[in-house]
């Protein structure tokens, strides 16, 4: 978990943009804290995955709750996969709840090209995240 902590902590340190307004130590703590969770829900991931396979003391868990589990990696990965600026936009806008108008001020564009851009960056996702029929 250590060499983990210290490998998200080196790539945050890569990846910082001072101009964004966001402390560096803060930056860090963040991206070191999302590469522990999402270790941890692998982990959960195999356990149930494991558990399906065989018994378990604890009970089979559905596969209903490990296909959420690996569904959530798999998101993950593909934000991690989208261009940082998509990125940037969506936290903004989805996990702080930002408005297109306040995030366009910020980048210096309209609420339009916001609105565009993150209606692009959601379509990619889907594309990346959507589960083969079965």
């Amino acid at each position: 978990m250590r060499c983990l902590a210290d490998e998200a902590a080196w790539q945050a340190s890569q990846d910082y943009d001072a101009s964004r307004g966001q402390p560096l130590a803060q930056f860090v703590r963040g991206r070191v804290l999302s590469a522990a969770l999402k270790r941890y829900r692998q982990e959960w991931a195999y356990a149930y995955h494991c558990a399906l396979a065989t018994s378990s003391p604890l009970g089979p868990a559905t596969d209903c709750e490990c296909r959420s589990y690996v569904r959530d990696d798999v998101l993950n990965f593909a934000l991690a996969r989208l261009p940082s600026p998509d990125r940037w936009i969506l936290e903004q806008l989805c996990a702080l709840g930002r408005t297109e108008v306040d995030v366009g001020g910020e980048l210096g564009i309209s609420h339009q090209a916001v609105s565009k851009r993150k209606r692009h960056a959601i379509e990619v996702l889907r594309a990346r995240v959507k589960e083969p029929e079965d």
